[in-house]
């Protein structure tokens, strides 16, 4: 449906949903009549239902986008959406009887049909349902709803020893000592009742609960050691899996033989990148990181923080030695090595690590009178107050540590940076208020009106953000209000009045005679058939052309001319794109354009499969600068663009932009083919929160980037901790592009802001 654009429209879609008890409902906006505060605008009353614990971001952002089905996943109400990980997104919800929150994964449905992706998704349960320890998350149930599979697990909350670390710096020594061998008890567990191996121990896997208790998660790529025939790496020929910054040497070998010493490996440069606040190895692609972790050491770590005790060094440089048998041989012997400094208990983690959850998510409702006028508190209410990890400023907070072994003491050192808030566990509070755009939606009945003397009461604003493309929420029911659609959602007749729509209900209900529909489908009946003679009787009056005009016809792509001194044609590449259809071609004539292109395909509404590409006669690129006197961070920059192809273009910033290109959103199929990029300030390609889709990548093709000093990266990846969907850069492949200039480091990512990103087509000069 179309994004609501009043009050009724929003709490039509509020009632259909069933997320909310009428009766609640009712009472809280009596509450505001009363009190002269109704607000005029949807995204205003989606922020006081949210303030006020009877909706939740999500529901909120879901309705203000016009989607009113699927807030259930077989026995659980959909709650907040947590985040996505390797096998699917992932939802906090709760059981609709008892009342418990949980953790739902749900595979995608686009990889139902794929033999490897939904066995993998239910090895993982599998190998969850084996396990039952404090230390690991706990699976509860795997079931399936339609099509949709998925696995009910516990649900942590806290934050992801990743997210502590970016937000904060290097841990603290005792606290990260705790940390890992909380940790290496859970893989203990797993090793001894399971024989298993976890695969893909890194930070962004391993959580710390506000209690301080760390949970292992994330069992997709484990497998059992002993169970030669459930070897599911070996029927697919997955040679390597795991994650390059964390993984054993003898991993990216061989995924099939590796036992649980890989893990302890993987723990290692865990444990490395919580002391240092960086990978064993930062720079350099995938293929050299995987090379170096067979052949190199890393940097080490008392070189970049001195006050870490040599004892634990030497734990850390165990840990990850590149022979196995030169490692700790089980995660039990982690555990004893660790045993010494992990002596003194440490204080549960600060709130402010801790994710923020929408006051309806955490279970609370709060007052719901709202104030007769002024400013609404913003955000959930705060928690009790409790000790926690809390350093002063400038200082670790705990007391020189003693290496038990050599007497010496050591600081733990500083917290560093400052916090950012968790993107990929919490459902932040949105700070910044965003209104959706208007969109016409079809009439409604008139159920709540806005006083003329109302008192809007302010609150934060909810942002609608639409779902991630891993599970799009569309896909777990259709929108629509067709009659005949299936709609788990909706209330039990008994339970709820009906909505009003804005088309008569012609099908017969208790007291309305049921001829009635008879009668309407035999004048619908007739009319069609008058309608059928009408069209044969066109057709065989005209002449009909003949099949080959028509295929030649339909393979004729149109193509829209850009040119500053063209009569018949566009000045603009933007103004082309306006009035582009699926499938055109837009043909720049002139060999330099001056234009700043910004185009997000959800806002233009730009059609799939349009190309932008030089015309025939010209026989150099067309070179594309920013105008004159404009002030812009990119010279283009495409979001949300399907099958959008844009070739023959060298982009030259001048020393005047960041980064020539800038490609962001759901770009399935988007390619960039025969681009040249040079004379900019931070890259000349930059890729930020961008995502292809399975079979249709992000296609960057013969790329040439120039760089002109060392710094200046020709191709950057990277994530913004704001932005939630995409939440990850997936779905990329280069190839045939190089690098010309001083440029150390051409390519610049971090391996846990991408998946499923080929660069094996990236070469330097």
């Amino acid at each position: 449906m179309p994004a609501p654009t009043t009050i009724n429209e929003f709490l039509d879609l509020v009632r259909k949903s069933g997320v909310l008890d009428d009766k609640k409902l009712d009472a809280y906006l009596d509450k505001l009549r009363a009190a002269s505060a109704v607000p005029s605008e949807p995204a205003q009353l989606a922020s006081l239902l949210v303030r006020d614990g009877l909706l939740t971001n999500f529901q909120a952002e879901q309705f203000l986008l016009g989607k009113w089905r699927r807030f259930t996943i077989g026995k659980y109400k959909v709650l907040e959406r947590l985040g996505a990980g390797g096998m699917g997104s992932v939802y906090l919800c709760e059981h609709k009887l008892m009342r418990r929150r949980v953790a739902v994964k749900v595979l995608p449905t686009a990889k139902a049909d794929d033999p490897s992706s939904l066995e993998r998704f239910y090895r993982e349960a599998r190998c969850v349902a084996a396990l039952d320890h404090p230390n690991i998350v706990r699976a509860y149930d795997i079931d399936q709803d339609d099509k949709l599979h998925f696995l009910v697990m516990e649900y942590v909350d806290g934050a992801s020893l990743q997210e502590i670390v970016k937000r904060s710096g290097p841990m603290d020594v005792l606290r990260a000592c705790h940390y890992i061998r909380q940790a290496a008890v859970g893989l203990q567990h797993a090793h001894e009742t399971a024989g298993l191996v976890h695969r893909d121990i890194k930070p962004g896997n391993i959580l710390v609960d506000r209690n301080g208790i760390v949970k292992v998660l994330d069992m997709g790529l484990a497998r059992f050691f002993h169970d030669e025939e459930d070897i599911l790496t070996k029927k697919y020929d997955e040679n390597v899996l795991g994650t390059a910054d964390y993984l054993a040497p003898e991993q990216a070998l061989d995924s099939h033989g590796v036992d649980i010493r890989a893990d302890i490996y993987s723990l290692g440069a865990t444990f490395y990148f919580l002391l240092t606040g960086r990978t064993p190895f930062t720079e350099g692609t995938v293929a050299q990181k995987l090379i170096w972790h067979q052949t190199r050491q890393p940097k080490p770590i008392r070189s970049i923080r001195p006050e870490v005790p040599e004892g634990v060094v030497a734990i850390v440089e165990k840990m990850m030695a590149k022979d196995p048998n030169q490692r700790y041989q089980t995660p039990l012997e982690v555990v004893e090595a660790l045993t010494p400094w992990t002596q003194t208990p440490i204080p549960p983690p600060p709130e402010s690590e801790m994710p923020r959850l929408s006051l309806a998510a955490m279970g609370g409702v709060a007052e719901q009178t709202p104030p007769a006028s002024g400013p609404a508190a913003p955000g959930p209410a705060s928690p009790a107050p409790r000790k926690s990890w809390s350093p002063p400023p400038g200082g670790s907070g705990a007391r020189p540590l003693t290496d038990p072994t050599t007497k010496r003491t050591g600081s733990p050192g500083p917290t560093g940076q400052p916090p950012r808030e968790p993107r990929a566990l919490a459902a932040v509070v949105p700070a910044s208020p965003v209104t959706p755009r208007a969109q016409p939606v079809g009439s409604t009945q008139v159920t709540l009106e806005p006083t003329s003397d109302a008192k809007v009461v302010a609150a934060p604003a909810v942002e609608p953000v639409p779902a991630e493309e891993s599970i799009p929420w569309d896909q777990l029911a259709p929108d629509t209000d067709d009659l005949s659609a299936r709609a788990d959602t909706a209330a039990r007749p008994s339970d709820r009045p009906a909505v009003s729509r804005p088309w008569p209900n012609l099908l017969p209900i208790e007291g309305q005679d049921p001829r009635r529909l008879w009668w309407v489908a035999a004048l619908a009946a007739i009319l069609l058939l008058a309608l059928g003679g009408l069209l044969w009787w066109l057709i065989a009056g005209s002449s009909t052309p003949s099949t080959e005009a028509t295929a030649s016809a339909a393979s004729q792509r149109p193509v829209l001319k850009v040119s500053q001194s063209a009569r018949d044609g566009y000045r603009t590449v933007a103004e082309a794109l306006r009035k582009a259809r699926a499938g055109d071609r837009i043909v720049i004539h002139d060999p330099t354009i001056r234009e700043a292109l910004s185009v997000d395909g959800r806002i233009w509404k730009v059609p799939r499969d349009v190309t932008v590409e030089p015309a025939e006669d010209l026989k150099e690129p067309v070179r594309w600068l920013l105008p004159e006197k404009a002030r812009a961070d990119q010279i283009v920059v495409l979001s949300n663009l399907e099958g959008f192809t844009l070739k023959g273009i060298t982009f030259d910033g001048e020393q005047r932009v960041q980064d020539a290109v800038l490609l962001t959103g759901h770009c399935p199929g988007l390619t960039l083919e025969d681009v040249s990029a040079q004379g900019c300030k931070r890259s000349g390609l930059m890729i930020c929160n961008c995502m292809g889709a399975s079979g249709r990548p992000v296609s960057v093709v013969r790329l040439k980037a120039v760089t002109a000093r060392d710094g200046e990266a020709a191709v950057a990846i990277q994530l913004n901790p704001d932005v939630r969907d995409p939440a990850i850069n997936q779905y990329i492949t280069f190839r045939d592009c190089r690098h010309e200039g001083p440029s150390k480091a051409p390519l610049k990512f971090n391996p846990t802001d991408i998946k499923d990103v080929d660069l094996a087509g990236w070469y330097g000069r």
